[in-house]
């Protein structure tokens, strides 16, 4: 080969190369770029709905997540990631289930269970039965020991109402027994309590003889599982709501995608303050200050363990 073919020869090798480095380069700067629109999609959309969400091509979101993307994306919000958002309510599902083993008593129980269903309550009736639980199941001196703990205020109550129905009254119309109860708890004041009146007035024999020497004990002790019962089964409904989605085998029932979303985004943002609550328990500034008052909402809010959960929840739920 003549000298000029060996030089032409060594520029064509120098310009493979050359080629391959570039080809090398876009292709990196391409899965960057690439890397990085994913990153903001995420902000955006939040983790996949479930294993089978799909993007455009038809191609599962989770395969684009590595390890090291999910633990990068909630390095800031607690870690213990999760790849999909029904992973991340099941996570959220076993908190409150491992709370409420916890918790020793009925009372405990029911404290717990107010200050999750609280955020989600869908209807005003709703919101003041969880306010009330929240104010009189917080303590033992709210609950039972206390003046006005809610035990001696529906003692107090029930006997003046079976006072009413049971004696001769000579002026005004007579009442019946749910109408004295509510009047006679009425005037007590404090926190009205209507859900918990209602079940323990249903809980309260009807017939004469029955009513006349019926226990007040048992039919308040009655009147607070069935309310525990109660809450721990509406819970049970918000997660199952968060986890229906488009076909349930052997139902009619189901939900779309979008629907299924917005029922995770808002279980996940109302679980952020009672997981806070939690967290923040042994906190000084927190312990003695009424968890229904505003200020303590204000200094719940301002605290790092709160801004983690919120945190957690947008990684997950996305910026809807």
């Amino acid at each position: 080969m003549s000298l000029l073919g060996k030089i032409l020869a060594l520029l064509n090798v120098f310009g493979a190369i050359a080629l391959f480095v570039l080809a090398v380069m876009d292709y990196g700067k391409r899965q960057a770029w690439a890397y990085s629109v994913m990153r903001h999609e995420l902000v955006l959309r939040g983790m996949p709905l479930n294993a089978e969400e799909a993007d455009e091509q038809g191609r599962p979101l989770v395969d684009r997540l590595s390890k090291a993307t999910i633990e990068d994306v909630f390095s800031q919000a607690g870690g213990d990631g999760r790849a999909t958002q029904v992973e991340e309510v099941d996570r959220a599902q076993k908190w409150c289930e491992a709370r409420l083993a916890e918790a020793k008593t009925p009372r405990e129980q029911t404290y717990l269970l107010a200050r999750v269903l609280l955020p989600q309550s869908d209807s005003y009736l709703e919101r003041e039965e969880m306010l009330a639980a929240r104010y009189y199941f917080a303590s033992e001196d709210r609950y039972a020991t206390g003046k006005d703990g809610l035990r001696n205020r529906y003692r107090k109550a029930f006997e003046e109402a079976r006072k009413r129905i049971l004696d001769e009254v000579k002026v005004g119309p007579l009442l019946t027994y749910e109408e004295a109860m509510h009047v006679e708890l009425r005037a007590l004041g404090g926190e009205p309590s209507e859900a918990f009146t209602m079940a323990f007035i249903n809980h309260t024999p009807a017939e004469p003889a029955a009513f006349k020497s019926a226990r007040f004990e048992e039919i308040f002790d009655k009147s607070v599982a069935a309310q525990n019962e109660a809450l721990k089964a509406r819970m049970q409904k918000k997660f199952a709501r968060a986890m229906l989605g488009t076909n349930v085998p052997g139902t009619n029932e189901g939900q779309g995608p979008a629907a299924q979303k917005r029922a995770i985004a808002r279980l996940l943002f109302a679980l952020a303050q009672p997981i806070a609550e939690e967290k923040t328990a042994g906190d000084a500034k927190l312990k003695d200050m009424d968890h229904g008052s505003p200020e303590y909402a204000e200094a719940l809010a301002n605290t790092e363990v709160y801004k983690t959960e919120i945190r957690r929840c947008t990684r997950c739920a996305g910026c809807r």
